[in-house]
């Protein structure tokens, strides 16, 4: 392999006993990457620059604030442990809120908003009154089953001192 300039660009002669098809692969990655990797280098400068100067209105500044704010706060959040005792009670309220919680969504749309709030309002009325009916009817069958064991309590007691008397 041999290199002849001639007017400030190289010519290259290849065979194949030197390995030249991967050499000549290899220079012309090298002149390509020569030419066009400017481009790469400058990618990001804008963001960086913003980061470095600490330009607060920008996007890429408050993404980087928020990204560290993430990152020290989500250590705090994990970290929460609660007591055997307190854990039963805890997870019986959080049963009962879910069961009848529902997510809506916000919209702030001026002329949907109005409307999803209307529908949203209606369907909320309904499911409270399906709710109250059905705590209503639990609280009852619960009344009835606590009279019945009074009851069966009651006799059992009467049997008892039926038997003492005699």
């Amino acid at each position: 392999m041999s290199i002849n300039s001639n007017s400030n660009k190289q010519y290259t002669k290849f065979s194949k006993a030197d390995g030249g098809y991967y050499d000549i692969y290899r220079q012309i990655n090298k002149n390509l990457y020569e030419k066009y990797s400017s481009s790469q280098n400058y990618y990001y400068t804008r963001e960086v620059n913003e980061i470095l100067f600490r330009q607060e209105n920008t996007r890429s500044w408050i993404r980087y604030k928020d990204f560290c704010q993430f990152d020290d706060d989500t250590e705090q959040y994990f970290q929460e442990f609660y007591k055997i005792v307190l854990y039963d009670k805890k997870i019986t309220y959080l049963t009962e809120y879910y069961k009848f919680h529902n997510d809506i969504p916000r919209m702030f749309m001026e002329p949907l908003c109005h409307i999803m709030n209307y529908y949203h309002d209606k369907q909320r009325k309904i499911k409270y009154v399906k709710i109250t009916r059905m705590l209503q009817m639990q609280q009852q069958q619960q009344q009835q089953k606590n009279q019945q064991n009074l009851n069966q309590q009651q006799l059992e007691n009467g049997c008892a001192e039926d038997k003492v008397q005699t």
